[in-house]
């Protein structure tokens, strides 16, 4: 996952591990047992959150390196 207009590093390895950190702290706060549909729900709404948040910086993802430079509409 690169962002477009940034440097050509991929973000990706590191936002997962967040959406994974955020998504098992949710669990563990919430006292609920993990499962790994529990698991996989959480770090899918972990990646909402964090798209919103990168949006709301106006940061657009991409998944591919040349499309670093296209314009997003």
């Amino acid at each position: 996952m690169f962002f477009i207009n940034e440097l050509p590093i991929n973000h990706e390895p590191s936002l997962n591990y967040i959406a994974k950190a955020w998504a098992e702290n949710e669990l563990i706060d919430d006292d609920i047992c993990v499962t790994e549909e529990r698991l996989e729900y959480e770090v899918d709404m972990a990646w909402s959150c964090l798209e919103d948040m990168l949006s709301f910086e106006g940061l657009k993802m991409t998944t591919e390196w040349w499309d670093r430079k296209r314009e997003v509409n």
